[in-house]
């Protein structure tokens, strides 16, 4: 954000009458970390409103980014900025290890990534950061996977089922965590189709099937149609059989995420 500094302040007689200013408007680049200016510029701006606020918004539209002034300002922050992570990358890799260390894995990577490409240190950095994240993903994937297991043992319903997905969807593939997943095989399929598909509950397939006929479980023809096509446009695959010679279009099978009861499907 500019600094303004008011150099002048009048009053244009009207009417209407307007307020005329003559700033000096400040602008830095700072490091909010080390709390130091990078770079920084003056210039000078007059600027008239019906008011301060809108003198103040006719200063901000002034501040012409393609000028010389301005184009020297950024060239001379991108040159520090460059040569402060040149000359203090391995702290920051160092520091980064230590929040690892203390399993402040998440805090490390804001500090690692933060150094740029086009800083010399940053293939180093990327490295570490490798490291780093897996140990993140191994840790918070075991997490998951441990809530996951808490609530489908002990539930064994719709609501645990319904929450264990959705704790397991968050396990990162690169997480050790994820081939331990596997004792949820049904729930890690669906998870591999992409993001947002999950097995449905029991209630939920009935819910499917009692709204295809408008609540009915008579299924006529214009109805499985129109529940075929509605699948399929969400590229899903039609629900039905066809090959039933008697019956005609029949559901196919179809397992819930509840459907385990007294360790029986």
């Amino acid at each position: 954000m500019p600094t303004f500094s008011v150099i002048d302040k009048h009053i244009v007689a009207g009417p209407p009458s307007n307020v005329a200013y003559n700033f000096s408007v400040t602008l830095e680049v700072l490091d909010t970390q080390e709390k130091t200016v990078l770079s920084s510029t003056s210039l000078d701006i007059n600027a008239v409103g019906e008011n301060d606020t809108k003198a103040y918004m006719s200063a901000v539209k002034k501040i012409q980014p393609q000028s010389p002034k301005f184009q020297d300002f950024l060239k001379d922050a991108r040159g520090k900025i460059q040569s402060y992570y040149d000359n203090n990358y391995t702290r920051i890799i160092q520091k980064a290890k230590t929040l690892s260390g203390m399993e402040r894995n998440a805090e490390a990577l804001y500090h690692i990534l933060s150094i740029p490409e086009c800083c010399k240190g940053y293939d180093a950095a990327m490295k570490e950061a490798l490291v780093i994240y897996q140990k993140y993903a191994d840790i918070e994937g075991e997490k998951l996977l441990m809530k996951a297991r808490a609530v489908w043992s002990p539930g064994d319903n719709d609501e645990a089922a319904t929450e264990a997905a959705q704790l397991l969807v968050g396990i990162s593939p690169s997480s050790k965590a994820y081939k331990d997943a596997g004792a949820f095989p049904l729930f890690q399929w669906a998870r591999s189709l992409g993001e947002g598909w999950y097995i449905p509950a029991d209630d939920e397939l009935r819910h499917i099937a009692l709204t295809i006929n408008g609540g009915s479980m008579n299924y006529d023809e214009s109805s499985i149609d129109a529940y075929s096509e509605t699948i399929a446009n969400i590229d899903g695959n039609d629900g039905f059989t066809k090959i039933d010679p008697v019956k005609g279009k029949i559901f196919y099978k179809m397992y819930s995420s509840t459907e385990l009861r007294d360790g029986r499907a």
